[in-house]
């Protein structure tokens, strides 16, 4: 039985979304997507959105907030989220057919100058309760992405939301504490563990796979880092060596400062846990690698 606030139609579609899953693979382009029209929606554009106007939005956001991949196809999200019920795309026909594939190309939703929006059913829920609109992208953003991250996603498709979560209240708090105990409230990358009295300040448990994508709380699936080098963990910008020994920082990380807060730690060991059985497990390091990790490490 859907919680309360989820009896909402509206709310009950989005908390449905099917994304394609295979072997722990990330695919979160269906609900950036989603954040995209709702940004769009709260800055008065709720009508129809061209494809060829949201099509470079939403390949950025799929590049900077989606899995490591070669090439990013915003045209597959924009066709198969109207399978949902929730999006509407036309023209929903008439296009050539392409061989392996049962959508149209990106090339020709822009020539048949396709546009999509919400179903007419979303949009009359939004028009009558605009609080959902707050309450659809918590739940996307809790189920699709790692905490780390929200306030930036939330500021790259313009939305501003103070949503509390319940997904986050509801996680196992002893994860932390277990976490941060084993790594003697030290961040793993620079060593840094700062309180204020008794009270750890700057440092938190960081999921090696992420809990939106099927991680664990357990003690081999966490890390203990500044926030600084979590949120940067998390992007992508470093990951463990696959021993889970040594720190690895992505040759695609650059900016000014980047060598002082993260280049300089390339390639020297981690932090070790003060319990063996703490130690990072390599199949949740694997799944960092392969999912979140921009590039490749530095030479």
């Amino acid at each position: 039985m859907l919680p309360a606030p989820l009896l909402d139609p509206v709310l009950t579609a989005f908390s449905r979304l099917r994304v394609w899953e295979r072997d722990g693979d990330r695919a979160p382009h269906k609900p950036l997507l989603v954040l995209l029209a709702l940004g769009y929606w709260v800055q008065g554009r709720k009508g129809l959105l061209a494809y060829a106007d949201i099509e470079t939005p939403l390949r950025n956001l799929l590049i900077e907030f989606g899995p490591p991949r070669r090439q990013h196809h915003p045209e597959f999200p924009f066709w198969y989220l109207s399978n949902d019920g929730v999006w509407e795309v036309t023209p929903d026909s008439g296009y050539p057919p392409r061989k392996g594939h049962s959508s149209p190309s990106a090339r020709q939703l822009r020539e048949a100058h396709a546009a999509g929006q919400f179903s007419m059913t979303v949009r009359v829920g939004l028009e009558r309760n605009p609080a959902l609109v707050q309450v659809v992208a918590r739940t996307l953003l809790d189920s699709h992405f790692p905490p780390s991250t929200h306030e930036d996603i939330l500021a790259a498709v313009g939305l501003d939301i103070d949503t509390p979560s319940p997904v986050r209240a509801a996680r196992d708090r002893a994860f932390r504490e277990a976490v941060l105990t084993a790594y003697g409230y030290a961040c793993v990358v620079c060593r840094v563990g700062l309180r204020l009295g008794n009270a750890p300040v700057g440092v938190e448990a960081a999921h090696i796979r992420w809990h939106a994508s099927g991680g664990p709380d357990v003690i081999t699936n966490g890390l203990c880092m500044c926030s600084l080098h979590h949120k940067l963990f998390d992007r992508g910008a470093l990951t463990l060596s696959p021993d889970g020994e040594r720190v690895w920082v992505s040759e695609q990380a650059n900016g000014r400062n980047v060598e002082r807060v993260l280049g300089r730690f390339h390639g020297r060991k981690a932090a070790c846990p003060n319990r063996v059985d703490a130690a990072p497990s390599p199949d949740f390091v694997a799944w960092h690698h392969k999912e979140v990790f921009q590039g490749r490490a530095r030479g």
